[in-house]
């Protein structure tokens, strides 16, 4: 469905994450859905109330605000003016956001308890930009502590059939996601359609990068970080049949 000059061209993640992102999908998220996710990503953190944590492309702020009103004090950080400017809207107290790019987040170094990056948020860029993510967050994070990435397993992708089309049927509308792989590269290349009940469909494309458990890692030791674990969606250890992966890596002392 697509090709490289057309990815090259048409490619900006403000096409993506926009109104239309939090009109069919971010309402599809459920208060229930995003506390156990909280306490998933908590868990593997190592943390409690009131550490502060550092929400790396934050989008609307669903996870900031539910680790604000555990007692946690959050700062997210999103590249997306829609997003911030929506999150900014209920900031607290212990809840602040930022417009920042995520390898360039303007907080001092050494100042947060734990980071995450939730959601298939990273991979958008070429490697050596995530693995710029990676170093900027260890540089945000206090020395022994740890920054968890949460994305589509690269495995569980290298094995669909293509092109594929994935069609999500949501209370709002719907979403239509055509998808060929680059299995070489192991990049996900979409034409994304967003068919809201309310207005006209638009359309966007964009590639990301989906790692395998093993890539991931091997990307967590270069930035620098030690003792990094795979986890499944659920907090289990990583199989490769699993659907999505959770890598966590603790910054050097």
């Amino acid at each position: 469905y697509i090709d490289s000059e057309q990815l090259e061209k048409d490619v900006n993640l403000d096409d993506i994450f926009n109104d239309y992102y939090i009109e069919l999908c971010e309402k599809a998220f459920t208060p229930e859905r995003t506390a156990t996710e909280c306490d998933l990503i908590s868990g593997l953190l190592h943390v409690s109330g009131p550490a502060s944590l550092l929400d790396i492309c934050c989008g609307p702020g669903r996870h900031a605000f539910e680790f604000g009103g555990r007692g946690f004090s959050v700062i997210g950080v999103d590249c997306s003016k829609t997003f911030i400017e929506l999150a900014k809207q209920r900031e607290a107290s212990n809840v602040n956001f930022v417009l920042a790019s995520a390898d360039r987040i303007p907080i001092p170094s050494k100042s947060m308890d734990g980071a995450y990056c939730f959601y298939t948020s990273f991979g958008y860029g070429p490697e050596e930009e995530d693995l710029a993510i990676l170093k900027e967050a260890g540089r945000c994070l206090k020395s022994g502590c740890r920054f968890l990435v949460e994305m589509n397993s690269g495995v569980a992708v290298r094995g669909l059939s293509e092109p594929a089309e994935i069609v999500s049927v949501l209370s709002a509308g719907r979403i239509i996601e055509r998808v060929t792989f680059n299995k070489m590269e192991g990049r996900c290349n979409t034409m994304r359609t967003y068919e809201p009940k309310t207005r006209v469909p638009m359309t966007a494309y964009y590639s990301i990068r989906l790692y395998t458990s093993h890539e991931l890692t091997a990307l967590f030791e270069k930035a620098g970080y030690v003792d990094i674990e795979s986890f499944s969606e659920t907090g289990d250890p990583f199989r490769n049949d699993c659907k999505r992966l959770m890598v966590v890596g603790t910054i050097r002392k």
